[in-house]
């Protein structure tokens, strides 16, 4: 296991489009997917998956290192963000951390919602890992889940606006879950997403680890 964790690092940190992922971030933090998406794709494309499954005799523990390497990048760029937002409050607004933000002080509202990315990125990196291996092709994966993020949460709003009958059932789709970047920092959405903030974190990392064996699993069985 230690030794596919390496080399999955190795080949994350190698990749161009990883270099730029701190800066795009803090616009786009769903841009972590493409690197992620590539550690499977790619390899498909240069013939090399081929070589690494036959050399091992787990493919479990191939996926597995490919997921944590992606989640650890991403949870550092999260950070990464956080520290900014931190050191350009201190810059521009030394002391305004304690004002109110909603129903909390500025700088917890920042954390929660730190805690929120979190919890949507082990969401979005899982699905990527899972399109990855089923679809095959890291333009389709991105353009995806591209869709999902910027379009998911308002095509939730809808669905359930137009079938109000059904929404104690539909407030669990997949797509309301991506409320959760937002709504741990404001309680006040509780009311758009229909559910409380532990049900709402709960649904996202259920969702994230559905997405997560149901890509082992098809990995397990990958036949090029």
């Amino acid at each position: 296991m230690k030794t596919s964790l390496d080399h999955e690092f190795y080949k994350l940190l190698r990749q161009p489009t990883t270099r730029w992922a701190p800066l795009v971030l803090l616009a786009l933090q769903l841009y972590t997917a493409l690197p992620v998406a590539n550690l499977i794709t790619g390899e498909l494309r240069h013939h090399t998956l081929a070589l690494l499954l036959a050399k091992s005799p787990r493919r479990s523990a191939i996926f597995l290192a490919k997921a944590i390497a992606g989640y650890l990048l991403g949870a550092a760029l999260v950070a990464l963000g956080l520290l900014l937002a931190f050191l350009l409050g201190a810059l521009l607004a030394p002391g305004g951390w304690g004002r109110a933000f909603h129903q909390h002080a500025l700088w917890q509202a920042l954390l929660l919602n730190g805690g929120g990315a979190l919890a949507y990125l082990f969401f979005a990196l899982s699905l990527v890992l899972l399109l990855a291996v089923w679809l095959k092709n890291a333009a389709t994966v991105i353009i995806t889940g591209l869709t999902i993020a910027f379009f998911g949460a308002p095509l939730s709003n809808l669905l359930q606006a137009a079938l109000p009958g059904l929404r104690p059932l539909l407030v669990w789709n997949l797509l309301n879950m991506i409320n959760v970047i937002s709504q741990l920092g404001n309680d006040q959405l509780q009311v758009i997403s229909g559910l409380t903030n532990f049900q709402l974190l709960a649904g996202t990392l259920a969702y994230g680890a559905l997405f997560l064996l149901l890509g082992g699993w098809l990995f397990a069985r990958w036949q090029q």
